[in-house]
C-alpha cells in the first residue's frame, strides 16, 4: 500500500499559527493593565528613554545603539503579544 504524501506547512505558516494562538486579544483600555502588561510597557518606555539620551551622544558606539533598538523592538512585540499594542504605539509616538 503506497504512503500518502502529507504537505508540511512552511516555517512562516507555522510561526504565524503559533503567534496567532499565543497572542492575547487587544486590551480593553477601560481596564487597568495586568502586572505583566505593565512590565512590558515600562520596559519599552525605559528603553525609549535610554535611546533618546544615547543617540545624540557624540561618543556613542553603533553596536550599543543597535542593541537598544533591537531590545526596544522586542519589548514592543511583547506588548503586542500581551494585548497592549495600542498603548505601546502611544509610547513610540512620544
Amino acid at each position: 500500500m503506497p504512503r500518502k504524501k502529507i504537505d508540511k506547512p512552511t516555517v512562516s505558516e507555522e510561526s504565524q499559527t503559533v503567534h496567532e494562538e499565543t497572542r492575547t486579544p487587544d486590551f480593553e483600555e477601560s481596564e487597568p493593565p495586568t502586572l505583566l502588561q505593565s512590565h512590558y510597557l515600562s520596559l519599552l518606555g525605559r528603553l525609549l528613554t535610554l535611546k533618546e539620551g544615547y543617540q545624540d551622544d557624540p561618543d556613542r558606539e553603533e553596536w550599543l545603539l543597535n542593541a537598544i533598538n533591537k531590545s526596544s523592538y522586542s519589548a514592543y512585540c511583547s506588548c503586542v503579544e500581551h494585548g497592549v499594542g495600542s498603548m505601546a504605539k502611544e509610547l513610540l509616538k512620544g
